[in-house]
């Protein structure tokens, strides 16, 4: 147990003091709360690799499947290569993949998505937390020796054609019950 709480501490330590968060513990609970399953998707901006701010609310009418990840994730972009197969399988149904990052500067960002040609659908976000998409990261963390608010990505969230929340820790895409879930709520 000890040494697993090490291992989950190295890697999310780094993430905790990444940003200088302003935002209080209980700021960030409180806003937890307006993404949970059930609620209607916060509305706000992204930024495409162009520089291009538009608004989150441009894909409302598509079943949504979100991907919050950066570049310094190691998980993340392992799991990129299954995120980019389901939107390639799905691509003909009323489903949008939409990656989201949450790295700190947007030039480093643009550059990594450009070379590795995953720009399209591919969004910024950066570390500002008074996004209103920004509480999709938040994940409250309890351990033994240590309970706070932590920034958890890889992230993957589904949302419904009207702009509920449906899932907002769906699984892995490398896992197949994501797969069988967006199936699912494509039926529905």
């Amino acid at each position: 147990m000890k040494k697993h709480f090490l291992l989950i501490f190295a890697i999310l330590f780094p993430l905790m003091n990444m940003a200088q968060s302003t935002t209080s513990q209980q700021e960030k609970l409180t806003r937890m709360k307006t993404v949970n399953n059930g609620e209607k998707a916060p509305l706000g901006p992204l930024v495409d690799v162009n520089g291009n701010s538009i608004n989150f609310s441009e894909f409302e009418g598509k079943l949504l499947v979100l991907d919050f990840w950066a570049s310094w994730c190691g998980p993340c972009i392992q799991q990129t290569p299954y995120f980019e197969a389901l939107a390639e399988k799905f691509g003909d149904q009323e489903v949008e993949f939409v990656k989201i990052s949450i790295d700190d500067r947007q030039e480093y960002w643009g550059d990594y998505v450009t070379k590795r040609n995953w720009t399209t659908n591919s969004y910024w976000i950066g570390t500002d937390e008074s996004n209103p998409i920004y509480p999709f990261v938040y994940y409250n963390y309890k351990e033994k020796d240590f309970e706070g608010v932590v920034i958890a990505v890889p992230r993957y969230v589904i949302i419904s054609k009207e702009g509920k929340i449906l899932n907002n820790q769906a699984y892995n895409p490398s896992h197949p019950r994501l797969e069988k879930e967006i199936q699912k709520y494509l039926k529905n």
